[in-house]
């Protein structure tokens, strides 16, 4: 039962830890502008919940697979949204 609760508590953390720099994606949004959201971040956030959810899918160890596999879409979510939003949008007026 121990062994549950810790591995509940860890898998929340690191969700925790993956969906951290989404806050950051509010501003990005709003400013249409990736200048407070460092790329390399999501890249190697990306990388990282890529090869800890292939790990336990060998092991089939769902403390381990959930969270990292969480992590790995939300690393793809914030370089989908650096993709949209890296070159500001120019305003054109018409004199």
């Amino acid at each position: 039962m121990r062994i549950k609760a810790i591995g509940f508590l860890t898998a929340g953390l690191n969700i925790i830890m993956y969906g951290s720099p989404l806050g950051v994606m509010k501003t990005v949004v709003t400013t249409k502008s990736v200048e407070f959201m460092p790329f390399y971040l999501s890249f190697f956030l990306f990388l990282n919940g890529g090869a800890w959810t292939l790990y336990p899918v060998l092991l089939r160890d769902w403390f381990i697979g959930v969270p990292n596999g969480t992590g790995w879409f939300l690393g793809a979510v914030q370089l989908v949204i650096y993709a949209i939003y890296r070159n500001p949008k120019s305003s054109t007026s018409t004199q």
